[in-house]
């Protein structure tokens, strides 16, 4: 890994623990893919959402491209971000990312 991605992963990893949704538009603005992982192979939503950081996963969500896309990622376990968010986040943060998937995905999680 260069020395710039290593800044750039530091800087992003800040952006999300201070839930600075602003920082995080900026660093998509310099170049940063907010659909794109870390350097340990999390999805930017994965750490913001373990972090319990609201605001910077909506940030990353409205931010980062298709949002089915990047509710639909697997880990190396097979668990979505929603599968991790159960049981960590509040239910106002749960409803959000629930509200950001695609209607068909919805009512796969109704069902």
């Amino acid at each position: 890994m260069t020395t710039t991605s290593l800044n750039l992963n530091t800087r992003m990893m800040a952006a999300i623990i201070r839930d600075d949704a602003k920082a995080i538009k900026a660093m998509r603005d310099a170049g940063v893919d907010l659909a794109g992982r870390n350097i340990d192979g999390d999805t930017w939503l994965d750490v913001a959402v373990a972090r319990n950081k609201k605001a910077a996963a909506a940030a990353i969500l409205m931010l980062g491209g298709s949002k089915s896309s990047m509710l639909s990622v697997t880990d190396k376990n097979g668990d979505t971000v929603l599968d991790k968010a159960v049981g960590v986040v509040s239910d106002s943060f749960l409803n959000m990312l629930r509200n950001a998937m695609p209607i068909k995905h919805n009512l796969a999680l109704a069902a």
